[in-house]
């Protein structure tokens, strides 16, 4: 028998892990709405087997930018160091292949890690993304958006591909070919 912190749907009966107490299975409320908290006497006793489960939602919230530390901070949109800008282009086809050969120039050089490339590349994915799914009501005039997204796609799984080589020297011998 399963305990109630950590049952399936298919399970038919769960243990309350405080006292021993055997529930009968499924309740009228999930485990997840009664984590949300309880209100009313039937949601009471529905939510009695989850009673001493950890509460969902009250967790500290960690946040992803913080104005007093922004060393503390992980946000890829904030340009921290403007001298450290990598200029994206993806207007054109050509401009999305001029950004990729771009970006792998500077990861060969050294100029930039990988992580830092696979940022930029992530990026230029996203807003290429939101492109192709807007791209009816917010952007009726973009040209090739498909195009554009597929290339960027390719790069990023590229990328992503990159990241599984551990060894540097095989890293940088990994070529995109587009």
């Amino acid at each position: 028998m399963k305990d109630c912190c950590t049952h399936n749907k298919t399970a038919k009966k769960c243990i309350r892990k405080s006292d021993k107490k055997e529930f009968s299975l499924p309740r009228r409320f999930t485990r997840k709405r009664c984590q949300k908290g309880v209100q009313g006497f039937t949601m009471k006793s529905s939510c009695a087997p989850y009673n001493d489960c950890l509460d969902g939602g009250k967790a500290e919230k960690q946040f992803l930018y913080n104005p007093d530390d922004p060393k503390k901070s992980f946000d890829v949109y904030i340009d921290k160091d403007p001298s450290d800008t990598i200029p994206i282009k993806y207007t054109t086809i050509d401009d999305v292949k001029t950004t990729i050969k771009t970006l792998e120039k500077l990861y060969k050089q050294n100029k930039y890690s990988h992580k830092r490339i696979w940022q930029v590349g992530m990026i230029m994915k996203v807003r290429l993304e939101a492109m192709l799914k807007h791209k009816n009501k917010l952007y009726p005039n973009a040209k090739n958006v498909k195009k554009r997204f597929n290339l960027a796609n390719k790069y990023f799984l590229f990328l992503r591909s990159r990241t599984k080589e551990k060894d540097e020297k095989k890293r940088k011998q990994m070529k995109f070919n587009n």
